[in-house]
């Protein structure tokens, strides 16, 4: 690294976010503390692509950001199978949106633009 023959600058390229820092807390303490059963807060890592956490693993930092939209699901009454299923679509379009910036990303690193309107080409829709 040192003699310029190694790069890490690929760890800021747009994906590479999704492995936040962890947190100092674990799944089955963030269920006690926050009254959220431990198998709804296990969808959180699930569904974003990532292999189902065991009780004893760390919560992700960004994970614990969307605990606050759970609580206040559950809250106003939401069933717990529609938070899944929110949590579920949440995640997936979260992967969309990181596929396509990392398209984007590799276009216009080449000097090729992925935008329609600047290429010319229609839109799929």
């Amino acid at each position: 690294m040192r003699e310029g023959r190694l790069s890490l600058a690929f760890v800021d390229e747009p994906g590479f976010d999704v492995f936040a820092d962890l947190s100092g807390q674990t799944f089955a303490e963030l269920a006690r503390d926050s009254g959220i059963p431990l198998g709804l807060l296990s969808v959180l890592r699930e569904a974003t692509g990532f292999a189902q956490p065991e009780a004893g693993d760390a919560v992700r930092s960004v994970e614990l950001k969307v605990v606050t939209l759970i609580l206040a699901m559950l809250d106003a009454g939401v069933p717990e199978a529609a938070v899944e299923r929110t949590l579920r679509t949440y995640g997936d379009s979260a992967r969309r949106l990181r596929r396509r910036r990392m398209r984007g990303s590799r276009n216009t690193s080449s000097g090729r633009s992925s935008d329609p309107a600047r290429t010319g080409r229609r839109s799929a829709r």
